[in-house]
């Protein structure tokens, strides 16, 4: 099971090769269309697309405080929404943590890691669905995107372990 996590990590890295065409929802919109459509309804907290990296996090958890009410909303047990928040902290950590080393990239990618395996373990069918939620709505602007390509180029030829539940924050 491990290696299915360290596969979908590594995928998930390599996403900046393909944004062009990742950012197409299934219904052939553009993705931040989609979100802007689905803020507008109420179906989605709104999202902050100020040009900061780190966005608002008035209560200094790690967690911009958009991304907080968006894990909220999705109702979900406390193991599941705890190992949400954990994944939600460790890209918001890479974001705005200014990495400039592989062995920064190394640390990040440890923790990110971890965080993808306890949302897969804990979170079952709705994984994926989840993972794309957080990881989208939190890169969801040029700055964020172009940092997550900044420390994607970093991590070039790097390979990195996956994790599981035992490493549930």
């Amino acid at each position: 099971m491990k290696i299915v996590y360290g596969l979908f990590f590594l995928l998930s890295l390599l996403a900046g090769c393909s944004k062009a065409t990742s950012s197409e929802s299934s219904s052939g919109g553009k993705f931040p269309s989609v979100i802007a459509e689905m803020e507008s309804n109420g179906e989605l907290p709104v999202l902050d697309r100020s040009a900061s990296l780190g966005g608002v996090d008035a209560n200094k958890n790690g967690i911009r405080d958009d991304i907080e009410l968006l894990i909220a909303s999705q109702h979900r047990s406390p193991e599941e929404t705890q190992a949400m928040q954990q994944f939600a902290r460790a890209i918001q950590s890479g974001l705005s943590s200014n990495i400039k080393t592989r062995d920064e990239v190394q640390s990040n990618s440890v923790r990110v890691g971890k965080a993808i395996g306890c949302l897969f373990d804990r979170s079952g069918n709705d994984a994926e669905r989840l993972f794309k939620l957080i990881n989208g709505s939190t890169k969801n602007t040029r700055a964020r995107i172009l940092e997550e390509d900044r420390v994607d180029e970093l991590a070039s030829g790097m390979v990195f372990d996956s994790y599981g539940s035992e490493d549930c924050e």
